[in-house]
């Protein structure tokens, strides 16, 4: 059992902390530094007590000429319709969060022991993986430290996209260090992390999925974009409402634990949110989750978060001490600045809810 489980409600705002001043001057900001998102909710022990939305998020002045050389693209490209799409209708895009999504159903796979351990290799997997590969594990492909190139920015992921079989063609790639030599974030690894369970699941990842994770908590059948293959995109492309996002949150902050069932085991939880890689200036990577202390100078102490991180925006916000899980979702824009999503939460989100914390 978990130290709690919280009764959730995020349709009714608990409105006994709108007067937040810290979190109002948050939504001033959003508009100000990151004018593309679309919603944020952030809910404190299961309740919803903030929300915003913008009813006509901005993005930068070239994208519509980016979208339109992607949608000439895409009869040539049809997989890059997900990737460039933001939503089908409610549920959202959220691109490489389904890295943690991924990252939770690598957990299961091993608990249920279709997976004998996280030192499975490609080589052992596979039958046609190149030397240089053959030793990869797939603790490498969950931390970013197998080698593998960038695989997400153009043209790269056109290229990819456009292969015929998207393993095969992240074989033909050329490892830029050796396998866990260094963290190197890749699409490419969480892809071939799901192609791997794929495999020893007799190409059924996707009703795995629908399975143990998505029906437990109440997804129904949410659009994921699968490759030529049929194996779902393992780095992106799972579409779910905000709302969804939040349940993932939550299903973390429980310690895998949901209505009454271990969804994911405790260990799992805490070793996937445990850092494993240093992956930046301010993050750690666990397996696939962004970890960061977050130090509140007013406060004379530091908070830490976990975050499941999606390009252009996308984000859920999980930080335990403070029993809060917050969940973003953003328009596409390639020259939106992520970061400024992360640092708005320590300036803004993180102070406010020490206070509701401790009113």
């Amino acid at each position: 059992m978990p130290n709690k489980e919280y009764s959730l409600d995020f349709h009714n705002r608990n409105n006994s902390y709108a007067d937040s001043i810290l979190l109002k001057e948050y939504d001033q900001a959003i508009l100000r530094e990151f004018p593309a998102c679309k919603q944020v909710l952030i809910t404190y022990k299961g309740k919803l007590i903030h929300e915003f939305t913008s009813p006509e998020p901005k993005v930068d002045s070239r994208m519509p000429f980016v979208n339109g050389i992607y949608s000439l693209l895409i009869p040539f490209i049809p997989h890059l319709e997900d990737t460039m799409r933001n939503n089908w209708g409610e549920a959202w895009n959220g691109r490489s969060v389904t890295k943690c999504i991924m990252s939770a159903l690598t957990g299961i796979a091993l608990e249920k022991g279709i997976l004998k351990n996280l030192g499975v290799t490609l080589g052992e997997s596979f039958s046609d993986v190149p030397g240089d590969k053959q030793a990869i594990t797939l603790r490498q492909l969950l931390t970013m430290t197998s080698g593998m190139p960038f695989t997400d920015k153009i043209p790269e992921m056109p290229r990819w996209l456009k292969s015929k079989n998207w393993v095969e063609y992240l074989f033909s790639l050329q490892l830029i260090c050796q396998p866990g030599e260094k963290f190197s974030y890749s699409s490419g690894n969480t892809h071939l992390l799901a192609a791997v369970i794929d495999k020893y699941l007799n190409g059924k990842l996707r009703e795995f999925a629908q399975k143990e994770l998505f029906d437990p908590l109440g997804f129904g059948n949410p659009h994921w974009e699968i490759d030529p293959q049929g194996i779902p995109f393992g780095a992106a492309n799972l579409f779910l409402p905000i709302r969804d996002m939040l349940k993932i949150g939550y299903l973390y902050l429980q310690n895998g634990y949901w209505q009454g069932r271990q969804l994911i085991s405790q260990e799992w939880v805490r070793e996937s949110t445990t850092p494993k890689a240093h992956a930046s200036d301010h993050f750690e990577y666990g397996y696939a989750w962004w970890l960061r202390d977050y130090l509140l100078p007013n406060l004379q102490k530091s908070v830490n978060v976990i975050c499941a991180c999606g390009w252009a925006g996308q984000r859920i916000y999980i930080i335990p001490e403070i029993e809060t899980v917050a969940a973003i979702i953003s328009k596409a824009d390639l020259w939106a600045v992520n970061e400024n999503l992360d640092k708005l939460l320590g300036e803004f989100v993180l102070p406010a809810m020490e206070n509701i914390q401790h009113a």
